[in-house]
């Protein structure tokens, strides 16, 4: 008796410093971050395009660029999420550099809260996750790309609620859990929705759910078919 208590105890206090952990790491990745966009976040070539296509659209114009002779073109090359969200935080009177500052800043610190936390349950080691957490903080790759008005952050934030909640979908083996199924294909498919590139999460996302769970392959396959057609449809549509 004493000994499962003491497992119990022990459990608990893993999970709550696991997310104290998870958060410390999380709020030195955002710090770091506003540090290095002290001025403001970068801008200049796929920036400005993304900046110019939210005001338009916001303007009513559509998501897209006006020409030199006046004509309106929609958004090249570039998927719209991105410019959507940040006509959001326009048309409630924020500035479009400071709404760009703010997804890096909510996405990037979401990313590695979620990150750190997955790594401290999977390994059942708090520290692991924190360890893991201050690497994403401090990565030398990540901050230069999270500092400017792209749609990276935004992008990888998603893509990882995706992929966190398609194993958690998958986890009992035997049932699906439909919330998590349909947040990670919803999360899945807006991820492409801000980087096409990021059509790759909806495939891996199917793939896991073939490979986790242990029905009837007939069944599987259809989940899995299911969860790529949600996952592409966003993308689709536009």
């Amino acid at each position: 008796m004493k000994s499962t208590q003491s497992g119990f105890l022990s459990e608990r206090r893993n999970r709550i410093l696991s997310v104290l952990c998870a958060f410390a790491a999380s709020l030195i990745g955002v710090w770091i971050l506003t540090v290095s966009m002290h001025h403001s976040v970068g801008i200049g070539g796929d920036a400005v395009i993304y900046l110019e296509s939210a005001r338009n659209f916001l303007a009513g114009q559509g998501m897209g660029l006006i020409q030199p002779d006046g004509s309106f073109r929609l958004i090249p090359y570039f998927p719209p999420f991105y410019p959507f969200v940040l006509s959001l935080f326009l048309r409630f009177g924020i500035d479009d550099l400071t709404a760009a500052k703010a997804i890096n800043l909510g996405g990037a610190g979401l990313t590695i809260f979620l990150l750190s936390l997955t790594a401290a349950h999977g390994t059942k080691r708090f520290y692991a996750g924190f360890y893991l957490g201050l690497l994403l903080a401090g990565s030398p790759i990540l901050i230069p790309g999270s500092s400017w008005a792209m749609s990276e952050v935004l992008a990888n934030t998603l893509a990882v609620i995706a992929l966190i909640e398609v194993v958690r979908a998958g986890a009992d083996r035997e049932r699906l859990r439909p919330g998590s199924f349909f947040l990670s294909a919803l999360c899945a498919g807006l991820s492409a929705l801000t980087r096409y590139s990021m059509l790759s999460v909806a495939a891996a996302g199917s793939v896991l759910i073939l490979v986790l769970m242990r029905t009837p392959w007939l069944k599987r396959l259809g989940y899995a078919f299911s969860y790529g057609v949600i996952g592409v449809l966003p993308l689709g549509a536009w």
